[in-house]
């Protein structure tokens, strides 16, 4: 699910902190410069007008009171001013600036050694210094905490994410990195709630997958009945899916062994389940009487009762008799009939009985539709019950077996012992599909009727 981003959705976080610093710092230092200029020239416009009232002042002291010193040296500029060293009579030091020249002469007493513009210019500069860095400190907290607070949300997004709720959603919005962070956690918490999924599902699964197996061993029989001179062997081949697929063997307090088919329509655990009330039903039908009708008739009100609409259950059943060698054969809307191979003339014929499928109908349409048949087993002679999984066994191009390619190998293998057709049919299946999974579930029962 994770999803590429060439854009970066804004100015990256380094961009945009560097333009904002540099935007305050424009800021800050052209406010604090504009201060400062306007500032010291209104000092140096009030320092040369005291400057001026006072050199005014000390030109007029020196022309009434004169010197009190004056020193010898001299200093002339390449102007013609002459600059000397001089004490004013309070003792005050001063430069006396004096000019001679053809329009006339003048002189002018300048006080000296002020410092007090300098140390008022130098306070100036310190006061404007202090402001800039408080306005500077104050944008810097600022930007940081549009930094901070992004990245602060992101900490909880994160800490959000780890406790376990898989369905947040980050809530920090903007550009850049801090966007492509904010995307990256909606794609890291999607992604986290699609692993939770896939792993309850898998959990769900395996679960499912366990009591399948039990549901399985459940429906399969414990045991083969041994019957003098019958030979009676089952297979089970599961599917890809569960069903409700399963074979049973019925045995009787007479010696007599009834033989069971039945497949449950749809799969999975619903399917199964369905498969094991079958099979406890007409277990409890079927060793209640010896009349297979009636057992049958009493199996299907007790499913119609449990199956809800839509779902019905196939069966093949024979009554083996093996002191008479004959077989009453009922089906309940099974699809494959059952096969039974002559020994005598090496005849294969299919038999099927009238008959709907259990649960279909809650009693009147299926006892008045359901037929039993009668069939004799000579010595040789095979019988065989078998689900409709059987005959769809693809090949590798998909082809299906069909009813014509399962009689055929029927009939091939009919004579051999019931272990070995059992073996025989399995290899051929299993041969056929290759890799491919089975998709539908195969169970079948047989019987030989060994000769003397």
């Amino acid at each position: 699910m994770a999803r590429g981003h060439t854009d970066s959705g804004g100015m990256g976080l380094a961009a945009r902190f560097a333009l904002t610093t540099f935007g305050v710092l424009l800021v800050v230092g052209g406010l604090g410069g504009f201060v400062l200029a306007t500032a010291a020239g209104d000092l140096a416009d009030r320092e040369r007008a005291e400057m001026l009232a006072d050199a005014l002042r000390a030109s007029a002291a020196v022309e009434a009171d004169g010197y009190a010193t004056r020193s010898s040296t001299i200093e002339r500029s390449k102007d013609g001013v002459e600059r000397v060293a001089v004490t004013l009579p309070g003792g005050a030091p001063a430069v006396e600036h004096s000019y001679s020249g053809e329009r006339g002469s003048a002189r002018l007493v300048v006080p000296d050694g002020d410092e007090e513009p300098g140390r008022r210019l130098f306070g100036l500069v310190g006061a404007v210094m202090a402001l800039m860095v408080v306005v500077a400190s104050v944008a810097a907290w600022w930007l940081a905490s549009q930094v901070a607070r992004p990245l602060g949300q992101i900490v909880s997004d994160v800490r959000n994410l780890s406790s376990g709720n898989r369905r947040y959603r980050a809530k920090v919005k903007g550009g850049g990195e801090v966007a492509q962070l904010s995307r990256a956690l909606d794609r890291m918490s999607e992604e986290l709630a699609v692993a939770h999924e896939a792993e309850m599902e898998l959990g769900l699964r395996e679960r499912e997958l366990e009591y399948a197996e039990q549901v399985r061993e459940a429906l399969l029989p414990m045991a083969t009945p041994l019957v003098e001179g019958y030979d009676l062997g089952g297979m089970h081949l599961a599917g890809e899916e569960l069903s409700g697929v399963f074979h049973d063997f019925i045995e009787y307090d007479d010696g007599a062994v009834g033989l069971l088919v039945c497949e449950v329509s749809g799969d999975g655990v619903p399917a199964a389940l369905i498969g094991a009330i079958a099979r406890t039903w007409l277990r409890a039908a079927l060793t209640s009487t010896d009349d297979v009708a009636e057992a049958f008739a009493r199996a299907n009100r007790d499913l119609a009762r449990d199956l809800r609409r839509g779902l019905v259950v196939t069966a093949m059943f024979a009554r083996l008799d093996p002191a008479g060698g004959r077989a009453t054969v009922a089906c309940a809307g099974h699809r494959l009939p059952l096969v039974r191979t002559n020994a005598a003339d090496g005849t294969l014929r299919v038999f099927q009985p009238e008959g709907v499928a259990l649960g279909l109908d809650a009693g009147p349409v299926f006892e008045r539709t359901l037929s039993v048949q009668d069939l004799e087993i000579s010595p040789g002679d095979r019988l065989v019950l078998a689900t409709s999984g059987v005959v769809v066994v693809p090949d590798m191009d998909g082809t299906e077996l069909g009813e014509k390619g399962f009689f055929q190998i029927v009939h091939r293998t009919a004579s051999q012992s019931t272990g070995a057709f059992l073996r025989g049919l399995r290899r051929e299946l299993e041969a056929r599909s290759g890799d491919l999974p089975r998709e539908q579930a195969v169970s079948l029962v047989t019987v030989l009727r060994e000769r003397a």
